[in-house]
């Protein structure tokens, strides 16, 4: 049986960077110095390296996706294609960053874009786009993750995780501090990937979680590093948060949705 187009977004370079290799926004540079430095001293992440285009999505075959614009078909990576309501959460967060301080700017913020996210927004009662009831509905089992994340059954995942386990928390161990790794004392808050893009401690699409770390990584003040929050903390990506405290992972997204209801 034929797949029935549906309309999503794709990622794209922005600007000049459309005639170089595409870098997807979720992409955390790792033994790039220089790349690093764009990154975290430049600022060049998140919003002002990737943008979102409207697409058909067309066919999907394994991690390739057929998609349609402009009158035209090609093949992307899966990874490059982004649910329809994902893609408007984005724009909102987007339209709520404008000229914000501590939040990334983007330079494709047109008014092309203002219309499909007003009149989108116009059908709903609310007015308002609904990031809550989308991670309750569809992101609950689903890490929205780096370029290569090695899980508890030494599987690979590339960007997204779909098998997050919601209620085993048996795999919840004292763990012991290395040269790379730090004991985690709590996961005490989470931003969705489309808030993260755009916040400066972030800045890459993926979920991030504020951890708080145990002694004696909690007596320090992170607030001057590029993803320090508070004393003894910082916003990690998904990626460096392992597998096996999926338990922490659920409860923070939880919590974040409750906190949003009653807001």
């Amino acid at each position: 049986m034929a797949q029935r187009s549906q309309d999503v977004w794709v990622w794209r370079p922005v600007g000049a960077a459309r005639a170089k290799e595409f870098k997807h926004p979720g992409e955390i540079p790792i033994d790039d110095e220089a790349a690093a430095k764009a990154c975290f001293d430049d600022m060049l992440r998140g919003p002002s390296c990737a943008r979102l285009d409207p697409a058909m999505l067309v066919q999907t075959k394994g991690n390739v996706c057929m998609i349609a614009e402009n009158g035209a078909t090609r093949e992307v990576p899966k990874c490059m294609v982004v649910h329809r309501y994902e893609g408007l959460l984005i724009l909102q967060e987007l339209e709520a960053a404008q000229g914000q301080p501590n939040r990334l700017q983007a330079s494709w913020w047109d008014n092309d874009l203002k219309e499909v996210l007003e009149r989108e927004r116009s059908n709903l009662s609310a007015g308002r786009l609904n990031g809550a009831a989308f991670v309750e509905r569809r992101m609950l089992n689903v890490a929205v993750t780096g370029h290569r994340f090695i899980d508890s059954d030494d599987r690979e995942w590339n960007f997204r995780r779909d098998n997050v386990r919601l209620e085993d928390k048996s795999s919840l161990v004292q763990g012991e501090d290395s040269d790379t790794s730090w004991r985690i004392k709590a996961i005490t808050g989470y931003l969705p990937p489309w808030e993260a893009l755009f916040h400066n401690k972030c800045g890459f699409y993926q979920d991030f979680y504020q951890v708080r770390w145990e002694h004696p990584y909690s007596e320090v003040d992170y607030s001057g590093v590029e993803n320090g929050c508070a004393a003894g903390s910082t916003w990690e990506p998904d990626e460096c948060v392992p597998a096996h405290l999926d338990p922490l992972r659920l409860a923070a997204k939880r919590e974040w949705i409750r906190r949003k209801r009653e807001a």
